[in-house]
Formats: C-alpha cells, structure tokens, sequence
C-alpha cells in the first residue's frame, strides 16, 4: 500500500511540474503572442479595405461593361436582325 502511495505522490509532483513549465512558458510567450495577433488583426484590416476598394472599383467598370453589352443587343435586335 504504501508503494502505491508513493508512486501516487510521484506522478502528481510531475504532473505538476509539468503544470509549472507550461505555464511558464506561456507567461513568457503571451505577450509575443498578442503582438502577432494584433499585428495579423492590422494586416486583415488593410487587406479587407483594399478589397472592397478594388470590388467597388471592378464593380463599376464590370456594370458598364454589362449595360454597353445590353445597349448592343437591344440595339441589335431593333435593327430586325435574326436569330438562328
């Protein structure tokens, strides 16, 4: 009994250890950790206005394309062109 007591008290004083460490180096890691998240946040944040930039920018000139290819077509068929 007093063998298993023993190795008992021997696997929590490592599993404490081990506990000690991991949260040392997360104590040491941490504030890298929010550095580089917010750095990542302020990267997103460029990227999504530059997105919507060119999206509103693409979408103008996708629009007008479509409306001179609606004009052409409209213009086509007044014209008393025919269809196969």
């Amino acid at each position: 009994m007093h063998q298993l007591i023993h190795h008992a008290r021997a696997l929590a004083s490592i599993g404490a250890e081990k506990t000690r460490s991991a949260l040392h180096w997360l104590h040491r890691s941490a504030p890298q950790a929010a550095q580089s998240m917010v750095e990542y946040a302020i990267i997103a944040a460029i990227v999504a206005v530059i997105a919507v930039g060119a999206v509103k920018v693409l979408g103008d000139k996708v629009t007008n394309a479509f409306s001179r290819a609606e004009t052409s077509i409209d213009s086509a068929g007044s014209n008393g062109a025919t269809g196969p």
